[in-house]
């Protein structure tokens, strides 16, 4: 009886763990839900974000420049501009610091908390309990 059940929870973790590890994350700006084509990527407590759909999400007007590989953002007198894969960007003229360089997965840019809260002003919550990532 008790071999079974441990047989039962090996076949669990085998075939359940994956998929638990690749669940799918909520996204909320300023407590409205987000729908986006791309989700959320977390690995620990690394959590990218989906530029685009934050930025937008905001009332910012996002912009990308390909030949550059720059993401512009402009909201009401706020101009940012994040460059792929660089640590530094510009906000209003100034050079800020990108806490990690942004990436584009799958055709998307994403960009990390900290550099978000850097370019933007707003901070994130992440609740582990329920997927939800929380941008204000």
């Amino acid at each position: 009886m008790k071999l079974n059940f441990l047989l039962a929870l090996a076949v669990y973790f085998v075939f359940a763990a994956p998929a638990l590890a690749a669940a799918d994350y909520s996204l909320f700006v300023n407590g409205a839900p987000v729908y986006s084509d791309v989700s959320p990527e977390v690995a620990g407590r690394n959590v990218l974000l989906p530029l685009r759909a934050v930025a937008e999400a905001l009332g910012a007007e996002v912009f990308y420049d390909e030949i550059y590989q720059t993401v512009y953002i402009n909201q009401y007198d706020l101009v940012v501009e994040i460059p792929i894969g660089k640590h530094t960007g510009l906000k209003s003229g100034h050079t800020i610091l990108l806490a990690a360089p942004p990436k584009i997965i799958n055709d998307r840019t994403f960009i990390d908390r900290e550099t978000l809260k850097n370019a933007l002003g707003v901070k994130t919550i992440f609740n582990t309990h329920s997927n939800c990532i929380y941008v204000e």
